[in-house]
């Protein structure tokens, strides 16, 4: 491929007016060039021993979205060239502002949901994050600072203290996740421990005790109280209360057998015993 040099820097109208494909130097800063593959195809590439070919997006004359004008390749030149004086790697610095927080905790929830004991485990995290963590659900993994952390975490810290909880340490995963596919390094933003445990105040232990239980007495006009109410979300108590059961028990419950079998796991028993009712499941 060709490769011309101007004796001055390149302007938009002499960008446009090329047509032969090759490379063509910038003119003012080393290693970016405008590289041409026809007429109506241009696109600026920084190219060096070290990075090899790297694409910076492509040639606009009009400023359109999404296209790259001479000062911003100038500018995305020199973020390289600043990247390569601190050490780092281009390469990689582009690829980890590829995979933003919200990418990397879809990975980070499908590699580990084997371990889940339910659908319900998983659904939960994607609840918090998609809606906790929104704000930075599109910034790349490698700039998520613990500015970013505290931004999402105090609104809820106080309010909402077990969301706030699983938040933080699911965002530690996610970030620990990045860390070690490469995506990131440094220290984990959302730690807790030495990090987080001096800038959010202790919260308070919660003092509710436990839910009082309705009186024996009572329980006739609860139950009709909860009939009348005629929500299928009142099924499962009364479910518990007319079998007597353990809350967890009617949860494992399945609807699709007429008669209910306790199972025995849940009791000092060696086999399972039915229920001491019969329950027609509607």
């Amino acid at each position: 491929m060709s490769k011309k040099k101007f004796d001055t820097p390149l302007t938009a109208a002499m960008i446009n007016s090329l047509s032969k494909p090759g490379r063509y130097p910038e003119g003012s800063i080393s290693c970016l060039y405008v590289k041409v593959r026809s007429e109506t195809s241009k696109i600026w590439i920084f190219m060096s021993k070290r990075t090899g070919e790297m694409s910076l997006g492509s040639w606009t004359g009009n400023g359109k979205a999404g296209m790259t004008s001479i000062p911003m390749a100038r500018k995305k030149a020199l973020a390289i060239h600043a990247q390569i004086g601190d050490g780092k790697d281009p390469r990689a610095e582009k690829r980890a502002s590829l995979m933003t927080f919200g990418k990397a905790a879809t990975a980070t929830i499908a590699s580990i949901k084997a371990g889940f004991k339910s659908k319900k485990t998983e659904e939960g995290w994607e609840r918090i994050l998609r809606i906790h963590a929104a704000p930075i659900t599109d910034t790349p993994v490698n700039k998520i600072t613990v500015e970013d952390m505290l931004a999402i975490l105090k609104p809820i810290w106080t309010t909402n203290a077990e969301t706030a909880k699983r938040l933080r340490q699911y965002s530690e995963k996610v970030l620990d996740w990045a860390t070690v596919m490469g995506y990131r390094s440094g220290p984990n933003p959302a730690l807790w421990k030495g990090n987080l445990d001096h800038l959010l105040p202790k919260r308070p232990r919660l003092q509710r005790g436990h839910h009082p239980a309705v009186p024996y007495a009572d329980m006739p006009a609860f139950v009709a109280r909860l009939k009348a109410l005629d929500d299928v979300a009142t099924l499962p108590l009364l479910l518990t209360i007319l079998c007597a059961t353990r809350t967890s028990e009617t949860l494992l419950a399945s609807g699709k057998r007429s008669i209910w079998t306790r199972p025995c796991g849940r009791f000092l028993l060696s086999a399972p015993r039915p229920a001491r009712r019969t329950i027609a499941f509607p």
